[in-house]
């Protein structure tokens, strides 16, 4: 009867063979092993590297300036959690205000270029100044016009306006001015009363 010799009968063997056999194997272990380990490393700093295109400012930005599709532009950055919200278009970013001094390179999100207001429907635009400052007012916030005059109460300060609109907002050597969208009866009410006496906006 023909004896039969399993295929690693001959690995398992003390001979001379048998230990080439098994060197032979270990150096092909090795080498699997470490291409292996280069094929994770590079798929992990591929993944490491991807990047997505976002919408930066391309020069200073001030607070409560309208945003041109000239201020801005693309860079490819890191793809992250952090720039997952960013602007992708410079069409997007179009006609936003800023929110806040935005510099340059930064890059642009909802919370810091938000979309202009719209005037409501049956509502005016009226200038307004006012003697307290309005460096912390945004354009789109709303705003209660008070004064000390103006209105049937005779003393104390009365509400002109309950809501206004801020459409616009400056602070300068001037005097600080507010540029709101509020109803019509409103707006005469603040008309006269600014002929009479000083008027404070109040942040809503």
């Amino acid at each position: 009867m023909k004896k039969i010799s399993l295929p690693w009968a001959q690995l398992a063997s003390p001979t001379l063979a048998g230990r080439r056999q098994r060197a032979r194997l270990g150096r092909i272990g090795v080498a699997v092993f470490a291409c292996l380990s280069v094929l994770v490393t590079l798929s992990v700093l591929t993944s490491s590297q991807r990047t997505t295109t976002v919408i930066v400012a391309a020069h200073a930005i001030k607070r409560g300036a309208t945003i041109r599709a000239q201020d801005v532009a693309a860079m490819e950055v890191p793809s992250s959690a952090i720039t997952r919200d960013a602007l992708r278009s410079s069409e997007e970013a179009a006609g936003k205000i800023a929110q806040i001094d935005i510099d340059a390179n930064q890059p642009l999100f909802p919370t810091n270029a938000r979309d202009a207001p719209v005037v409501p429907s049956g509502h005016t635009v009226l200038d307004v100044t006012v003697a307290n400052g309005v460096t912390a007012l945004r354009v789109g916030d709303t705003v209660s016009l008070m004064s000390s005059v103006g209105c049937e109460e005779m003393s104390g300060v009365c509400t002109l306006a309950d809501t206004a609109l801020v459409m616009g907002a400056t602070d300068d050597d001037s005097g600080a001015h507010l540029s709101v969208a509020l109803a019509p009866d409103a707006a005469l009410k603040v008309m006269e009363a600014a002929e009479l006496g000083a008027i404070i906006a109040v942040h809503q």
